[in-house]
């Protein structure tokens, strides 16, 4: 049967609907402006505790066009684990995301070598999440939440247990329509000295959760199971300032860090996550196993601090972790 032009349009409509309801970010706000979060240059980069810790790639991309531009060894003296220190010792970046998915700039005069990298990723929930009909109270906020209240078999779907082992530590994936992404969310990961261990710890716990042959329902999702989210939303800009002044040399030529600028947007909604960044930096010249239990409701509610990772199922390093620890990027409910 032929499709009529009206049915095409509509469809065409809803759609745009879908996309502009999950990347409806926040208006840009200074890092500066923010109490409780933080923007880290490289996932082996310390964090505070009860932060909310923020990462992408796109600032070592940008570095790393710099170290191909000036094609020799970078030497400096900088503490260890200091952003400057990360930024030169990190691989967390590589093959995070193919060649396609980003892209960088370079610009080189004969004092100054300016690039930047940026990239943009959209993952749609094949069967989009039930909207919370309470507000759910993370911290001492009320905020706006979805996802599955009422069990609804193709809501389930998106969902698959990597970790269970109680309702406090457990680890879920979010899958969406466009193959080979996931979307991780894991519950209890209380004390970390960086984004890199936290990922480490989930890395494990997914190991263990598939060792236990014995507790079969903590692999599934079941009818008498609940899940609830919190809706995120933020667009964030910031200097590094611990990088920017930083010099370095490369053999007998030194250069000085004159700007390490990053953007970084994201939402996380009923109908997916979206996640958007731009980085730049401007060097210039310087002259011169469980016991059996009995099956139970599991209560996945992320209404204390969580870890969140955007990533290829089959690539080890992700292009998008975030630690969630206070209310601060999370969308309030209005009474």
């Amino acid at each position: 049967m032929k499709k009529s032009p009206l049915l095409f349009i509509i469809c065409i409509l809803a759609a745009c609907s879908d996309r502009n309801s999950m990347e409806n970010y926040s208006l840009l706000t200074n890092l500066g402006d923010m109490e409780q979060t933080v923007f880290v240059p490289a996932l082996e980069s310390p964090v505070g505790a009860n932060e909310n810790v923020i990462y992408t790639p796109t600032l070592l991309f940008a570095w790393d066009e710099v170290r191909k531009v000036t094609g020799q060894p970078i030497e400096y003296t900088a503490d260890s684990l200091s952003d400057f220190d990360v930024l030169n010792t990190s691989t967390s970046f590589l093959e995070a995301l193919d060649k396609g998915e980003y892209k960088t700039t370079v610009e080189v005069e004969e004092d100054k070598i300016a690039t930047s990298a940026s990239f943009k990723k959209s993952l749609f929930f094949g069967t989009e999440f039930q909207k919370a009909e309470k507000p759910l109270l993370f911290g001492d906020s009320q905020v706006r939440a979805f996802g599955m209240y009422d069990y609804q078999e193709d809501v389930a779907k998106n969902i698959s247990m990597l970790h269970y082992r109680s309702d406090s530590l457990f680890v879920i994936s979010l899958r969406p329509k466009e193959e080979g992404h996931e979307i991780i969310l894991a519950k209890g990961i209380d004390s970390i000295q960086s984004l890199s261990d936290a990922y480490s710890q989930i890395n494990l716990l997914i190991k263990t959760g598939r060792q236990d042959t014995v507790n079969i329902w903590k692999h599934f999702i079941t009818s008498m199971d609940k899940l609830s989210i919190p809706v995120i939303s933020f667009n964030l800009e910031t200097n590094y300032g611990n990088i920017e002044g930083q010099n370095f040399k490369v053999v007998v030529q030194e250069y000085n860090v004159v700007t390490a600028r990053q953007t970084t947007k994201f939402v996380l909604n009923e109908s997916g996550a979206a996640v958007e960044s731009y980085a730049s930096v401007e060097v210039k010249s310087v002259s011169a196993v469980l016991s059996f239990e009995e099956q139970k409701p599991k209560n996945l509610v992320f209404d204390k601090p969580f870890i969140i990772i955007m990533k290829h199922r089959n690539r080890t390093n992700p292009y998008f972790v975030a630690r969630i620890a206070n209310e601060e990027l999370l969308v309030k409910e209005v009474n």
